[in-house]
């Protein structure tokens, strides 16, 4: 047999009681454990567990407690470790085998309790007639779903169970499971595995009137805003407020791109609103990214001075706790709660029959093609000035355009064919990468001469400094590098065949 543990499901004709009393009717049992015990699951909040096929699993009683990473597919139990607590990431898992798994899933994310189930566990030992155990059954009753046998074979008695897997099966009426069992715990509490992403995939018909596709795109981010808005308050990790910022974005370049659809007086409140959540989160994601970037900015110095630069991660992490605690009482102040209700409630309103807008009533497909057009155009005006000499302002504002351009197609993306849109997503993706890189190597240079002033008078050792120093230089290199850079990507960018599909596409009509 290839597995070393099967899992069955009773019937609802047979309780975990009779289960007990049949069994030991037919075979020579002993039980060696029983208690009360808490089932916890985790994931990332956005799943990247599930979406890799796996899950955590905790369980905790009164005198153990252990983890285990499980397969999602069907009951297979990968890894597991005794352990006190549920670390928040992977970095502090101290098993090697958990932290390296789990980084290379989670990343940045923490694991977070996703579902909770009491149960009562009996551990059961199956002996033949040399009292030696030859199956172990582990057996777990549930308050609301059918209890569970976990059939653990022993190396060695493989055939002599046989008889007994086909008492489980065929006089007892055991089901074989075929997945975990925290997707029938989701499906019983009505919640779906795998349903948060950041990104857009918003679908629009293409004759729908342009003001009621602009508040369904607006609504769509709202969502997205306020999934992610207790995350940010409590801090749990850096993307719940990177999404949020997203959303934010998205929302700003919808309410500056799309013109002349819903009411400008009605919208220029707003837009100070969302220009306002721009400014209040922009600090602190900067302090969540130069500590995300922390460990590749020590791996770039020489080996002999990395440990040198470890009082600015000290300074850093109290800078961002003193950060989210500002952001955090923003986010619950009556300016960011009364006027995201407000938000909220003029997107379910009914847009006015009667309006000066001259676009209100376009058919969104005609509208969105119209202002991608304009805005790529404006794009290939602006990338094809610059060169070697340019001020750095003219490729801030270039990357502007282009994220303004990303977010009108990712909006529409729906509108046209699923290939021309991936492939000019990537192109772009591609330019916009090569222009962040430029602006964040700019930003960060002048953050760590900032961060060195600030640093002066807390008594941070010379050395530290120095390796700042250092830093300062690999990422003025680097900045240079990436302005080099620039011009073969746009040159990609705007090959002939790149030209053709935005022309195809989104072009006026001759």
């Amino acid at each position: 047999m290839r597995k070393t543990a099967l899992t069955f499901e009773l019937p609802n004709t047979l309780s975990p009681e009779q289960f007990v009393s049949h069994t030991a009717n037919h075979l020579q049992m002993q039980i060696t454990d029983q208690y009360s015990a808490v089932k916890s699951f985790y994931d990332s909040f956005d799943w990247r567990l599930y979406h890799a096929g796996m899950f955590c699993e905790f369980n905790q009683s009164e005198h153990h407690s252990q983890l285990s990473l499980q397969n999602i597919t069907h009951p297979q139990v990968l890894m597991s470790m005794e352990i006190a607590e549920v670390p928040r990431f992977a970095h502090d898992f101290t098993r090697h085998d958990f932290r390296q798994q789990l980084d290379l899933l989670l990343e940045m994310r923490a694991l977070l309790k996703i579902a909770t189930l009491n149960y009562q566990h009996t551990q059961l030992n199956v002996l033949n007639s040399d009292q030696k155990t030859i199956l172990r059954l582990s057996l777990e009753d549930f308050t609301d779903l059918p209890a569970r046998v976990t059939v653990q074979l022993i190396k060695g008695y493989d055939k002599s169970v046989l008889p007994i897997l086909n008492l489980l099966q065929s006089d007892l009426g055991l089901i074989p499971i075929s997945q975990s069992l925290l997707l029938d715990l989701l499906k019983k509490q009505g919640k779906t595995a795998g349903t948060y992403s950041s990104k857009l995939n918003i679908a629009l018909d293409p004759d729908m009137h342009a003001d009621i596709a602009c508040k369904y795109i607006y609504s769509h981010l709202l969502k997205s805003m306020q999934l992610n808005e207790q995350g940010c308050i409590e801090q749990l990790d850096s993307e719940f407020l990177h999404d949020f910022r997203v959303a934010v974005r998205r929302t700003r370049a919808g309410l500056s791109q799309i013109k002349q659809v819903l009411p400008r007086e009605s919208l220029a409140r707003f837009a100070d609103f969302f220009n306002w959540l721009g400014q209040i989160t922009s600090p602190v994601r900067d302090i969540d990214v130069y500590l995300l970037n922390f460990q590749a900015f020590k791996q770039s110095l020489p080996i002999s001075i990395r440990e040198d630069l470890n009082p600015l991660r000290d300074y850093l992490r109290a800078k961002q706790q003193t950060a989210y605690q500002q952001l955090s009482a923003q986010l619950q102040s009556p300016r960011y709660t009364d006027t995201l209700a407000e938000w909220q409630t003029y997107l379910h309103e009914p847009t006015p029959k009667k309006t000066q807008e001259a676009f209100t009533k376009m058919p969104i497909k005609q509208l969105a093609d119209y202002r991608i057009w304009r805005v790529y155009k404006r794009l290939l005006r602006e990338a094809q000035i610059i060169d070697n000499q340019s001020a750095a302002n003219t490729l801030h504002s270039l990357r502007k355009t282009a994220k303004k351009l990303r977010y009108l197609i990712e909006f529409f993306q729906q509108l046209y064919p699923e290939m021309d849109i991936k492939n000019l997503l990537k192109s772009l993706k591609s330019l916009q990468e090569v222009l962040g890189d430029f602006q964040d190597y700019e930003v960060q240079e002048l953050a760590l001469k900032q961060f060195s002033t600030e640093l002066k008078d807390q008594g941070v050792p010379v050395a530290t400094f120095l390796a700042m120093g250092v830093l300062i230089q690999i990422l003025d290199t680097r900045k240079l590098k990436a302005r080099e850079a620039f011009a073969i990507r746009f040159e990609q960018f705007k090959h002939p065949k790149n030209q053709h599909i935005f022309r195809d596409l989104f072009a006026p009509s001759k």
